[in-house]
C-alpha cells in the first residue's frame, strides 16, 4: 500500500469521483469501502470521502472507521462528505468523534456540494443544472486537493443534537428499507443490481433480486438499473435515475484497490 490513501464510499460515483479527483493529486492509492475491505492501515496520509446519509455518516463507513486499525503514529488525516441541496449536519464530527476515540483526529474536514440524488424524496435536476453544479464541485475539489497536499488544518464543527436525533431514527431503519422495494417485468435478470450493493445485500434467484435486509439504503441498485426495473414503493416510479458521468459501471463493481 502507498503511504497515502482514500477510502470511499458511493453508490452513483459522486463520491468515488471526487476521491479519483484528489488521489490524482497527492498521488493516493483508492479503496472502496464494503464489508470486506482491509481494516488495517500503514498510510501515513489517510483520507475518507463519502456522502451525507441525513446529516450523518453512512452506517457503513461509520462501522468501518470504527474498526479501523491506524497504525502510523502520527498521520495526517482527512474527510470530505458529498451532499446535495443541504451541507449542514453532524458527518464530519463523527468521524472527528470515531478518530479520536483511536487516539487521533480529523485535521481537515470538506463538504462539497454534489448533485442530489436521494429519488425517495426528490427529483434529480435536469442535464444543464448538474453540469453546472459539477462545475463548481470540480473547482471545490482542486481547492480541497490543494490544501491537503499542503496538509492544512482546519476546525471541525460541533455535532447539531437535533440533526442527531432524526439521523438515528434514520440509520436505524435502513437494514429494513428493502422491504419496500419491488422489482417490475422490465428487468432483463442481468444481476447488475447484486453487483454495485456495498453490502451484498442481493441475491440473484432464477435471474431476479432477492434483498437480504441488510440494506445500507444507498439506492445504487435503483440508479444503476438498466431498465429502472426496481422501484421504492411507488415514489421513484417515472423519476429520472442518476449516476456521475465519470464513473462506469465497471468501477462500480470492482473491489479491488486502484493505484493512482
Amino acid at each position: 500500500m502507498k503511504d497515502k490513501v482514500i477510502y470511499y464510499f458511493t453508490s452513483t460515483g459522486n463520491s468515488l469521483s471526487v476521491a479519483e479527483s484528489i488521489s490524482n493529486k497527492i498521488n493516493a492509492n483508492i479503496i472502496r469501502i464494503c464489508e470486506t475491505t482491509d481494516v488495517d492501515c500503514n498510510s501515513d496520509m489517510i483520507g475518507f470521502v463519502f456522502p451525507l446519509y441525513f446529516w450523518g455518516l453512512p452506517n457503513l463507513v461509520s462501522k468501518f472507521i470504527s474498526n479501523l486499525n491506524i497504525k502510523s503514529d502520527k498521520p495526517y488525516i482527512f474527510a470530505v462528505v458529498t451532499c446535495g441541496g443541504m451541507i449542514g449536519g453532524s458527518a464530519l464530527h463523527d468521524v472527528d468523534a470515531l478518530l479520536k476515540e483511536k487516539g487521533h483526529g480529523l485535521n481537515l474536514g470538506s463538504r462539497i456540494q454534489m448533485v442530489s440524488n436521494y429519488i425517495c424524496e426528490f427529483k434529480i435536476k435536469d442535464d444543464k443544472k448538474i453540469d453546472n453544479l459539477l462545475r463548481k464541485a470540480e473547482i471545490k475539489v482542486n481547492e480541497v486537493s490543494e490544501d491537503i497536499v499542503n496538509k492544512k488544518s482546519n476546525k471541525i464543527g460541533k455535532t447539531n443534537f437535533i440533526y442527531k436525533k432524526f439521523y438515528k431514527k434514520y440509520i436505524s431503519s435502513c437494514a429494513n428499507q428493502d422491504s419496500h422495494f419491488s422489482v417490475e417485468d422490465t428487468c432483463i435478470e442481468c444481476g447488475i443490481c447484486s453487483k454495485v450493493c456495498p453490502v451484498n445485500n442481493i441475491d440473484v434467484e432464477k435471474g431476479r433480486p432477492k434483498f437480504l435486509h441488510n440494506c445500507e439504503h444507498c439506492l445504487a441498485c435503483v440508479h444503476w438499473c438498466p431498465k429502472q426495473a426496481i422501484q421504492w414503493k411507488d415514489v421513484t416510479k417515472n423519476k429520472k435515475r442518476y449516476h456521475n458521468p465519470n464513473i462506469k459501471l465497471e468501477d462500480m463493481i470492482s473491489e479491488k484497490s486502484k493505484d493512482i
